[in-house]
């Protein structure tokens, strides 16, 4: 059986934050398809990892105390690279637990640890594959950090020193191959689960009742961490702008937000939702009857989108939060030219045309189904490590 090792900068701690959605994902998939998954993480509590085990059915370790502290305390005051590059904690962490698993690969999710991680293994002589959410470099311009040229050079070099290197979109790829990246690239784009988003209607009328939302009344969602600014961004942008203008010309209209960094709140209009654990995530989404993401600004996809298109919400976005989805505009989801005012008009278009809500729904559960699922995307990963470890041939199971 082929042992898998899997690294993320997360906790292991299973609500909907994109980042650690994907890696469960992963690690669930491939367990399913009979390979050996570790998971490690940034500082976890026991009942967490207990819950990871229970949901991928793979083996879930922390990394250290000492690690989580230096990586936040010296990330927060701006020192990135040296809170997490050149962080030697990280290596040793991770290198005990490749002496104690002795993984056939290691997978390592964002380039945060994936330096230290680079030296395990070319002493062990272990396959390194980094999968990259987002072309890091561009997401810390957004973000303002200083050194961007210093830090492109750096994440080229690490990718460089991998073998395998896989991203969320072609854009990505594109970007990487740009800077000098030299290693074999693959885009394995980001899914959903379709089935664990199909609710029951009757879960979903209890869960509106429970928070107050009547049967005629049409709730906007958007969710998203806000420790992201693009995402704190276009929360601001829908709460204080676009909601407000919508809802004086609708009284029936309210607006769901969802997702870590905000503190509850349950209004006669607008409900924000913190942290929503991995199972009760879908049908609390579930609540929306219009998505809408007014992102200008960020890199790789957005798991939110694919997310409402599962459970059959028809979505209003940007260009820019579609960047990177084999959507279509006006058949699968309606693209706005601008964060505010087209994004205004489309809402407005979908409010009165029942038949397009409907059309919107449909295909876009067609797209999720045909080639967004991630039983669909992942396979990819199987015949990545066929490529890395030729001596064992990896097949899909079916269902």
């Amino acid at each position: 059986m082929t042992r898998i090792l899997i690294i993320t900068v997360h906790p292991l701690y299973p609500i909907s934050h994109g980042g650690i959605v994907r890696v469960i994902e992963e690690a669930k998939f491939l367990s399913k398809n009979g390979i050996e998954v570790h998971i490690v993480g940034n500082f976890t509590k026991k009942r967490d990892l207990v819950l990871v085990e229970k949901i991928t059915g793979a083996r879930a370790y922390t990394f250290s105390m000492l690690t989580f502290l230096t990586t936040g305390i010296l990330s927060k005051l701006g020192l990135f690279t040296i809170g997490w590059i050149n962080n030697s904690f990280i290596r040793r962490d991770v290198t005990k637990l490749v002496e104690k698993i002795k993984p056939d690969i290691i997978q390592v999710e964002f380039i945060h640890t994936a330096h230290q991680v680079s030296m395990i293994s070319k002493k062990y002589n272990i396959p390194l594959l980094i999968s990259e959410h987002n072309v890091e470099y561009i997401k810390l311009s957004i973000e303002k950090q200083r050194d961007i040229k210093k830090f492109k050079l750096i994440e080229k070099n690490i990718c460089n020193s991998t073998n395998y290197i896989t991203t969320v979109s072609e854009k990505d790829k594109e970007e990487l191959l740009r800077i000098g990246v030299n290693r074999p690239i693959k885009t394995i784009p980001n899914g959903v689960d379709y089935q664990r988003f199909q609710i029951k209607t009757d879960v979903r009328d209890r869960l509106r009742q429970k928070y107050g939302i009547q049967k005629d009344d049409i709730v906007l969602v958007f969710h998203g961490t806000l420790n992201y600014n693009p995402n704190n961004a276009a929360n601001d942008l829908l709460k204080n702008q676009i909601f407000p203008e919508l809802s004086s010309k609708h009284t029936n209209l309210k607006l769901l937000l969802i997702g870590p960094g905000r503190t509850s709140f349950i209004g006669n209009k607008v409900i924000e939702l913190s942290e929503i654990s991995f199972d009760e995530f879908p049908m609390h989404l579930s609540m929306g009857d219009i998505g809408v993401v007014p992102l200008t600004e960020g890199s790789g996809t957005r798991l939110k989108i694919i997310e409402y298109l599962a459970l059959g919400i028809p979505t209003v976005s940007t260009e820019i939060g579609a960047e990177g989805l084999p959507v279509c505009d006006n058949r699968d989801i309606l693209i706005a030219r601008d964060a505010k005012d087209d994004v205004m008009k489309k809402i407005t278009m979908l409010l009165n045309d029942r038949k397009l809500q409907q059309s919107l729904s449909e295909n876009g559960k067609k797209l999720v189904i045909e080639e967004l699922d991630w039983n669909v995307v992942l396979k990819e990963y199987l015949r990545i490590y066929e490529e890395l470890k030729p001596c064992k041939r990896l097949s899909v199971k079916k269902g």
